[in-house]
């Protein structure tokens, strides 16, 4: 009962923002060297949201590949020097 609660208030909220935006469209403008790029503030959130996606996805499937038996893989230690570790 309570996951089903939090899942649909984060819905609501979801909702919420989404309406938010529909009743405020604003545009964004991007430019770069000499190149000028006019969308809406919705598109610009569905790419980072993808964006950010996509980069999720590599580092978990980097993370998976470097728990495989035998792999070697880059790890950053907090010091930021870098280690290589093989299993």
């Amino acid at each position: 009962m309570r996951r089903i609660l939090i899942f649909f208030v984060k819905l609501a909220i979801i909702v919420a923002i989404a309406v938010w935006l529909a009743e405020r469209p604003g545009t964004v403008t991007l430019k770069w060297l000499n190149w000028e790029l006019h969308s809406t503030v919705g598109v610009l959130i569905v790419v980072v949201v993808v964006g950010a996606t996509i980069v999720a996805l590599f580092i978990a499937s980097g993370a998976w590949f470097c728990a495989r038996r035998g792999t070697i893989c880059i790890a950053v230690r907090h010091d930021g020097e870098s280690a290589a570790i093989k299993r």
